[in-house]
Parts: C-alpha cells; sequence; structure tokens
C-alpha cells in the first residue's frame, strides 16, 4: 500500500510539474521571441488598375519587397514602379527595428487572420474592390513565423504599421 501512494504522489508531482512548465511555455509563447527577428513585406504591384507604360514609369503600384533583420539590416529589391530597380541593401536604427516589434506585439500580429480581401461594413453589406496593391506581411520570431496578405479590408492597426514598413524604403520607390 505504501508502494503505491508513493507511485501516485510521484507521478502527481510530475504531472504537476510537467503542467506548470507547460503553462510557462504557453505565456513565453505569446511574447516575441527577439532573438531572431526578420520582418518582411512584399508588395505584388498589382491588380492596381494600371500597367506601367515602361521601366521608367512610376505611376503604377510599386511592385517590391523589403526584409528587415534584428540588427537593423534592410535588404530591398524594387521590381517596377518604382525609382531603384533591383537589390540594395541599406540599416535603419535598431532603435526603429524595436519599435516596429513592438508595433507586431501591440497589434498581436500573430493573432490577426492570415488575409484581409473584403471589407464588412456596419450595415453588413461585404465591400470588395478589384483595383489595390496586394501586400504581404511577414514577422519571423524564433521558431513562430505569421504572414498576412492584405487586399483590401485590414483593421487600421496592420495598415498604421504597413504604412511604417512602406516608409523605411520611401527613398527608393519614387
Amino acid at each position: 500500500m505504501k508502494k503505491i501512494c508513493l507511485l501516485v504522489t510521484v507521478f502527481g508531482l510530475m504531472f504537476i510539474t510537467q503542467n506548470s512548465a507547460y503553462g510557462q511555455s504557453q505565456s513565453r509563447a505569446n511574447e516575441t521571441d527577439s532573438s531572431e527577428i526578420t520582418i518582411s513585406m512584399k508588395r505584388d504591384g498589382f491588380p492596381c488598375g494600371y500597367a506601367p507604360l515602361n521601366e521608367k514609369d512610376l505611376s503604377g503600384c510599386p511592385a517590391y519587397s523589403i526584409v528587415i533583420a534584428r540588427d537593423g539590416t534592410v535588404m530591398y529589391e524594387g521590381i517596377s514602379s518604382v525609382k531603384e530597380r533591383g537589390k540594395r541593401t541599406f540599416t535603419i536604427p535598431v532603435k526603429l527595428v524595436k519599435q516596429l516589434i513592438a508595433d507586431f506585439e501591440r497589434i498581436k500580429f500573430f493573432e490577426l487572420q492570415d488575409e484581409y480581401t473584403e471589407k464588412q461594413l456596419p450595415n453588413g453589406v461585404i465591400r470588395t474592390v478589384n483595383h489595390s496593391n496586394g501586400t504581404t506581411i511577414t514577422l519571423k520570431a524564433g521558431n513562430r513565423i505569421k504572414s498576412i496578405y492584405n487586399f483590401y479590408g485590414a483593421p487600421q492597426e496592420l495598415e498604421a504599421l504597413q504604412k511604417k514598413l512602406d516608409a523605411i524604403s520611401k527613398h527608393l520607390q519614387r
């Protein structure tokens, strides 16, 4: 009988310890792991209702991508309707990267929908558009990764974050 009680006690303690560790790992999983951070954004450039006439035509929707590393390194690739085509690398202050990470956390990026292609109006009507510049924003934090495609209808907080990311390479776009 003593052996059975001892076994029940040992298994009970193991169960409590595992659940306690699980709870701690779950709460940590909700925080952004800043040891490995990569932020990227890709602007499709279409279907925005306008096709550029030639390589120098900047009146269409810009198509480019940026990848931002934790150390402030930014890799840019201009594709079309941008002033600078091709690949470029530059740096931004680490403080700005930290601010961006804080913005991702504030809007709970990992909890947002995977795509936004329409908007429900207050009266219940669903509005769609057929001409916008589709954008994919991706955050890789440690072993967590999330991509969101925004064509139309994203929350204002995500739109604001997209504008901040857009501004980082604005000098190369127009």
